[in-house]
Protein backbone atom coordinates (compact mmCIF):
# COMPACT_ATOMS: atom_id res chain seq x y z
CA UNK A 1 0.00 0.00 0.00
CA UNK A 2 1.33 3.42 -0.95
CA UNK A 3 -0.06 5.73 1.73
CA UNK A 4 -1.50 5.78 5.24
CA UNK A 5 -3.45 8.78 6.46
CA UNK A 6 -3.05 8.33 10.22
CA UNK A 7 -5.44 10.16 12.53
CA UNK A 8 -4.56 10.13 16.24
CA UNK A 9 -7.56 11.08 18.35
CA UNK A 10 -8.77 11.59 21.90
CA UNK A 11 -12.31 12.40 23.05
CA UNK A 12 -13.29 14.47 19.99
CA UNK A 13 -15.62 12.26 17.92
CA UNK A 14 -17.46 15.15 16.26
CA UNK A 15 -14.26 16.79 15.03
CA UNK A 16 -12.80 13.41 14.15
CA UNK A 17 -15.73 12.68 11.86
CA UNK A 18 -14.94 15.80 9.84
CA UNK A 19 -11.29 14.78 9.55
CA UNK A 20 -12.15 11.25 8.45
CA UNK A 21 -14.55 12.52 5.80
CA UNK A 22 -11.86 14.83 4.40
CA UNK A 23 -9.51 11.82 4.20
CA UNK A 24 -12.14 9.71 2.46
CA UNK A 25 -13.28 12.31 -0.08
CA UNK A 26 -10.08 12.25 -2.10
CA UNK A 27 -9.99 12.64 -5.89
CA UNK A 28 -7.56 9.81 -6.53
CA UNK A 29 -7.42 6.22 -7.70
CA UNK A 30 -4.33 5.53 -5.60
CA UNK A 31 -4.50 2.84 -2.94
CA UNK A 32 -4.42 4.33 0.54
CA UNK A 33 -5.72 3.55 4.00
CA UNK A 34 -7.02 5.54 6.96
CA UNK A 35 -5.66 4.51 10.36
CA UNK A 36 -7.33 5.93 13.48
CA UNK A 37 -5.47 5.57 16.77
CA UNK A 38 -7.74 6.30 19.74
CA UNK A 39 -5.79 7.34 22.83
CA UNK A 40 -8.14 5.81 25.43
CA UNK A 41 -11.15 8.07 24.90
CA UNK A 42 -14.09 7.86 27.29
CA UNK A 43 -16.30 4.85 26.57
CA UNK A 44 -19.18 6.96 25.23
CA UNK A 45 -16.85 8.74 22.80
CA UNK A 46 -15.22 5.51 21.66
CA UNK A 47 -18.67 4.11 20.90
CA UNK A 48 -19.41 7.22 18.84
CA UNK A 49 -16.15 6.75 16.92
CA UNK A 50 -17.01 3.15 16.10
CA UNK A 51 -20.45 4.19 14.90
CA UNK A 52 -18.95 6.92 12.71
CA UNK A 53 -16.65 4.39 11.08
CA UNK A 54 -19.53 1.99 10.44
CA UNK A 55 -21.68 4.72 8.93
CA UNK A 56 -18.96 5.94 6.54
CA UNK A 57 -18.51 2.48 5.00
CA UNK A 58 -14.97 3.13 3.78
CA UNK A 59 -13.20 -0.14 3.02
CA UNK A 60 -9.61 0.76 3.95
CA UNK A 61 -10.10 2.07 7.46
CA UNK A 62 -8.76 0.63 10.73
CA UNK A 63 -9.18 1.60 14.38
CA UNK A 64 -6.54 1.08 17.05
CA UNK A 65 -7.70 1.29 20.67
CA UNK A 66 -5.13 2.20 23.32
CA UNK A 67 -5.91 0.60 26.68
CA UNK A 68 -4.44 3.66 28.41
CA UNK A 69 -3.59 7.20 27.40
CA UNK A 70 0.01 7.07 26.20
CA UNK A 71 0.41 10.78 25.43
CA UNK A 72 0.07 12.63 22.15
CA UNK A 73 3.42 11.90 20.52
CA UNK A 74 3.54 8.30 21.70
CA UNK A 75 0.20 7.96 19.95
CA UNK A 76 1.77 9.43 16.81
CA UNK A 77 4.54 6.85 17.11
CA UNK A 78 1.92 4.14 17.45
CA UNK A 79 0.48 5.37 14.16
CA UNK A 80 3.90 4.93 12.54
CA UNK A 81 4.28 1.46 13.98
CA UNK A 82 0.94 0.15 12.71
CA UNK A 83 0.72 1.96 9.36
CA UNK A 84 0.64 -0.28 6.30
CA UNK A 85 1.55 2.47 3.84
CA UNK A 86 5.03 3.01 2.50
CA UNK A 87 4.42 6.69 3.16
CA UNK A 88 2.57 8.28 6.08
CA UNK A 89 0.90 11.58 6.84
CA UNK A 90 -0.45 12.39 10.29
CA UNK A 91 -3.75 14.26 10.30
CA UNK A 92 -4.80 15.63 13.67
CA UNK A 93 -8.42 14.96 14.52
CA UNK A 94 -9.34 18.66 14.36
CA UNK A 95 -7.75 19.41 10.96
CA UNK A 96 -8.86 18.67 7.40
CA UNK A 97 -7.32 17.66 4.08
CA UNK A 98 -8.21 19.18 0.73
CA UNK A 99 -9.88 16.73 -1.65
CA UNK A 100 -6.82 16.82 -3.93
CA UNK A 101 -4.28 16.18 -1.17
CA UNK A 102 -3.42 12.56 -1.99
CA UNK A 103 -3.29 13.08 -5.76
CA UNK A 104 -1.14 16.21 -5.59
CA UNK A 105 1.26 15.12 -2.86
CA UNK A 106 1.88 11.58 -4.09
CA UNK A 107 3.05 12.97 -7.44
CA UNK A 108 6.19 14.19 -5.63
CA UNK A 109 7.02 11.02 -3.72
CA UNK A 110 10.64 9.99 -4.17
CA UNK A 111 12.62 7.76 -1.81
CA UNK A 112 12.95 9.37 1.60
CA UNK A 113 11.89 12.84 0.48
CA UNK A 114 9.86 14.81 3.04
CA UNK A 115 7.03 16.71 1.38
CA UNK A 116 4.92 19.43 2.98
CA UNK A 117 2.20 21.67 1.58
CA UNK A 118 0.59 25.01 2.32
CA UNK A 119 -2.39 25.24 4.64
CA UNK A 120 -5.14 27.75 5.33
CA UNK A 121 -6.81 28.54 8.65
CA UNK A 122 -10.36 28.18 9.89
CA UNK A 123 -12.17 28.03 13.22
CA UNK A 124 -11.53 30.58 15.98
CA UNK A 125 -9.44 32.95 13.93
CA UNK A 126 -8.54 35.23 16.84
CA UNK A 127 -5.65 32.80 17.39
CA UNK A 128 -4.72 32.96 13.72
CA UNK A 129 -4.62 36.75 14.02
CA UNK A 130 -2.22 36.46 16.95
CA UNK A 131 0.11 34.40 14.79
CA UNK A 132 -0.37 36.62 11.76
CA UNK A 133 0.47 39.82 13.59
CA UNK A 134 3.46 38.72 15.64
CA UNK A 135 6.93 39.80 14.60
CA UNK A 136 8.08 36.25 13.91
CA UNK A 137 5.53 35.75 11.14
CA UNK A 138 6.73 38.95 9.53
CA UNK A 139 10.34 37.89 9.99
CA UNK A 140 9.74 34.52 8.35
CA UNK A 141 7.67 35.67 5.41
CA UNK A 142 10.61 36.55 3.10
CA UNK A 143 11.86 32.96 3.49
CA UNK A 144 8.68 31.26 2.38
CA UNK A 145 7.31 33.26 -0.54
CA UNK A 146 6.52 30.75 -3.29
CA UNK A 147 8.67 31.26 -6.37
CA UNK A 148 7.80 27.99 -8.11
CA UNK A 149 5.55 24.98 -7.79
CA UNK A 150 7.82 23.58 -5.10
CA UNK A 151 10.24 25.23 -2.69
CA UNK A 152 13.26 23.62 -1.07
CA UNK A 153 13.25 23.85 2.70
CA UNK A 154 16.76 24.86 3.75
CA UNK A 155 18.63 26.37 6.67
CA UNK A 156 16.65 29.60 6.99
CA UNK A 157 13.26 27.91 6.85
CA UNK A 158 14.20 25.31 9.45
CA UNK A 159 15.98 27.79 11.75
CA UNK A 160 12.91 29.98 12.02
CA UNK A 161 10.76 27.13 13.37
CA UNK A 162 8.55 24.28 12.28
CA UNK A 163 7.95 24.68 8.51
CA UNK A 164 4.77 22.61 8.91
CA UNK A 165 1.56 23.52 10.76
CA UNK A 166 2.06 20.84 13.40
CA UNK A 167 1.85 17.72 11.27
CA UNK A 168 -0.74 18.95 8.79
CA UNK A 169 0.06 17.87 5.25
CA UNK A 170 3.57 16.53 5.91
CA UNK A 171 4.19 13.30 3.96
CA UNK A 172 7.20 11.12 4.74
CA UNK A 173 8.63 7.64 4.28
CA UNK A 174 7.52 5.31 7.08
CA UNK A 175 10.73 3.27 7.23
CA UNK A 176 12.88 6.39 7.37
CA UNK A 177 10.70 7.82 10.14
CA UNK A 178 11.12 4.61 12.14
CA UNK A 179 14.87 4.56 11.44
CA UNK A 180 15.38 7.92 13.13
CA UNK A 181 13.28 6.86 16.11
CA UNK A 182 9.99 8.56 15.30
CA UNK A 183 8.85 11.45 17.46
CA UNK A 184 10.97 12.17 20.54
CA UNK A 185 8.60 12.71 23.47
CA UNK A 186 11.41 14.40 25.43
CA UNK A 187 10.89 17.39 23.13
CA UNK A 188 7.36 17.72 24.50
CA UNK A 189 5.15 19.95 22.30
CA UNK A 190 8.06 20.64 19.94
CA UNK A 191 8.51 16.96 19.04
CA UNK A 192 7.09 17.55 15.56
CA UNK A 193 9.63 20.33 14.84
CA UNK A 194 12.42 18.14 16.21
CA UNK A 195 11.27 15.24 14.02
CA UNK A 196 11.40 17.30 10.81
CA UNK A 197 14.84 18.65 11.71
CA UNK A 198 16.23 15.15 12.30
CA UNK A 199 14.47 13.69 9.27
CA UNK A 200 15.83 16.39 6.95
CA UNK A 201 19.45 15.71 7.98
CA UNK A 202 19.70 12.94 5.40
CA UNK A 203 16.67 13.58 3.22
CA UNK A 204 15.43 16.25 0.85
CA UNK A 205 12.70 18.48 2.29
CA UNK A 206 10.38 20.35 -0.07
CA UNK A 207 7.14 22.30 0.18
CA UNK A 208 4.50 22.01 -2.52
CA UNK A 209 3.18 25.53 -3.01
CA UNK A 210 -0.47 24.51 -3.05
CA UNK A 211 -2.96 24.86 -0.22
CA UNK A 212 -3.95 21.27 0.57
CA UNK A 213 -4.62 21.42 4.31
CA UNK A 214 -7.05 23.23 6.60
CA UNK A 215 -5.69 24.07 10.06
CA UNK A 216 -8.30 24.57 12.76
CA UNK A 217 -7.55 27.34 15.25
CA UNK A 218 -9.14 27.11 18.67
CA UNK A 219 -8.20 27.60 22.31
CA UNK A 220 -6.28 24.40 23.03
CA UNK A 221 -3.18 23.14 24.82
CA UNK A 222 -0.89 25.26 22.64
CA UNK A 223 -1.77 28.40 24.60
CA UNK A 224 -1.28 27.01 28.11
CA UNK A 225 1.58 28.34 30.28
CA UNK A 226 3.55 25.11 30.52
CA UNK A 227 3.34 24.59 26.77
CA UNK A 228 4.53 28.12 25.99
CA UNK A 229 7.50 27.70 28.32
CA UNK A 230 8.37 24.34 26.75
CA UNK A 231 8.28 25.95 23.29
CA UNK A 232 10.93 28.44 24.39
CA UNK A 233 13.19 25.87 26.03
CA UNK A 234 12.82 23.01 23.56
CA UNK A 235 13.03 25.01 20.34
CA UNK A 236 16.23 26.57 21.70
CA UNK A 237 17.70 23.07 22.08
CA UNK A 238 16.50 22.02 18.63
CA UNK A 239 18.02 25.09 16.93
CA UNK A 240 21.29 24.59 18.77
CA UNK A 241 21.61 20.97 17.61
CA UNK A 242 20.53 21.93 14.10
CA UNK A 243 23.19 24.64 13.84
CA UNK A 244 25.88 22.35 15.23
CA UNK A 245 25.52 19.83 12.40
CA UNK A 246 24.53 22.30 9.66
CA UNK A 247 27.24 24.94 10.07
CA UNK A 248 31.06 24.96 10.16
CA UNK A 249 32.70 25.39 13.56
CA UNK A 250 34.00 28.90 12.90
CA UNK A 251 30.41 30.21 12.74
CA UNK A 252 29.62 29.10 16.32
CA UNK A 253 29.79 32.61 17.85
CA UNK A 254 27.35 33.87 15.23
CA UNK A 255 24.84 31.06 15.38
CA UNK A 256 25.00 31.10 19.17
CA UNK A 257 24.14 34.79 19.03
CA UNK A 258 21.30 34.18 16.56
CA UNK A 259 19.80 31.37 18.66
CA UNK A 260 19.95 33.46 21.83
CA UNK A 261 18.47 36.49 20.11
CA UNK A 262 15.65 34.39 18.68
CA UNK A 263 14.92 32.99 22.15
CA UNK A 264 14.88 36.43 23.74
CA UNK A 265 12.49 37.80 21.14
CA UNK A 266 10.26 34.74 21.47
CA UNK A 267 10.06 35.32 25.23
CA UNK A 268 9.21 38.98 24.73
CA UNK A 269 6.52 38.01 22.28
CA UNK A 270 4.83 35.67 24.76
CA UNK A 271 5.15 38.26 27.54
CA UNK A 272 3.27 40.72 25.36
CA UNK A 273 0.60 38.28 24.17
CA UNK A 274 0.00 36.57 27.51
CA UNK A 275 1.07 39.06 30.21
CA UNK A 276 -1.06 37.48 32.94
CA UNK A 277 0.36 33.98 32.66
CA UNK A 278 3.75 34.18 30.96
CA UNK A 279 6.43 35.44 33.35
CA UNK A 280 9.57 33.98 31.79
CA UNK A 281 12.44 36.46 31.78
CA UNK A 282 14.69 37.11 28.80
CA UNK A 283 18.11 35.47 28.91
CA UNK A 284 20.85 38.08 28.64
CA UNK A 285 23.94 36.57 27.02
CA UNK A 286 26.79 38.86 25.96
CA UNK A 287 25.89 41.05 23.01
CA UNK A 288 22.31 39.79 23.21
CA UNK A 289 21.96 41.73 26.47
CA UNK A 290 22.43 45.01 24.62
CA UNK A 291 20.50 44.00 21.51
CA UNK A 292 17.53 42.67 23.50
CA UNK A 293 16.98 46.08 25.07
CA UNK A 294 16.00 47.48 21.69
CA UNK A 295 12.27 48.16 21.76
CA UNK A 296 11.87 48.40 17.99
CA UNK A 297 10.76 44.92 16.97
CA UNK A 298 11.30 45.64 13.29
CA UNK A 299 14.93 46.51 13.95
CA UNK A 300 15.43 43.29 15.90
CA UNK A 301 13.81 41.42 13.04
CA UNK A 302 16.20 42.96 10.53
CA UNK A 303 19.25 42.12 12.68
CA UNK A 304 18.16 38.52 13.03
CA UNK A 305 17.24 38.25 9.35
CA UNK A 306 20.68 39.47 8.24
CA UNK A 307 22.58 37.10 10.53
CA UNK A 308 20.49 34.07 9.55
CA UNK A 309 20.83 34.96 5.86
CA UNK A 310 24.64 34.95 6.16
CA UNK A 311 24.58 31.66 8.07
CA UNK A 312 22.33 30.18 5.41
CA UNK A 313 24.98 30.79 2.76
CA UNK A 314 27.53 28.95 4.88
CA UNK A 315 25.27 26.05 5.86
CA UNK A 316 25.26 22.52 4.51
CA UNK A 317 21.48 22.60 4.05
Amino acid sequence: MLLTIAIPTFNRPELLEESIKSAINQTTELNYEILISDNCSEKKNLLKIKQIIRNLEFQNIRLLENSENIGMYNNWNRCLEYSLGEYVTILNDDDLLDKNYVKEMCAYISGGRLIACRSSNFGDLQWAEIEKNNFLSKFHSPFMKPKSLTSKVGFREIFKGNPVSGSLGALFNRNEALRIGGFDIAMRMSADYDFYVRYSQNNEFIILNKTLGLYRYHDNETFKLGVLESFVDDTYIIRKKFCEYSLPNFTKPWYTFAINLHRNIQIRRYQKLFPKIFTYQTRNDGLVKAIAKINNINLLRIILYLIVSILSVLSKK
